[in-house]
């Protein structure tokens, strides 16, 4: 006897341990994967939010009256900034859509600056 008793128990041990080990590498790899996700969108949705208020800022600048544009472009801003947040508390995909409608928007409110004709 080596003092280790049935080598077919310490075989389903060391099984089991490696099995633990696999799954808790499975979960941690799935967690990173969400982090960098969220983070993602979180970074992705801000500089879509930054780029439409500059919008508004060069435009209104410029000159340009305040009108259905501007509202446009503040909500489109409003939904770009919450892509980070939506993505972490609801699903990145929806919060995906959510951020492009935030750019439909911003686009919309461009078309709409500037009728066709002027």
């Amino acid at each position: 006897m080596t003092g280790y008793g049935n080598g077919a128990d310490r075989t389903e041990r060391l099984r089991a341990g490696f099995q633990q080990q696999a799954a808790a590498a499975r979960a941690e790899e799935a967690a990173r994967d969400e982090r960098r996700t969220h983070r993602a969108h979180t970074v992705i949705g801000a500089i879509m939010a930054t780029l439409s208020v500059a919008v508004i800022v060069y435009r209104l600048g410029r000159g340009d009256h305040p009108g259905v544009w501007t509202a446009c472009c503040a909500v489109g801003a409003a939904l770009s900034a919450s892509t980070g947040l939506l993505s972490r508390r609801v699903s990145p995909r929806l919060a995906l859509v959510v951020g492009c409608l935030g750019v439909a928007l911003a686009g919309v409110s461009d078309a709409l600056s500037h009728p066709p004709g002027h």
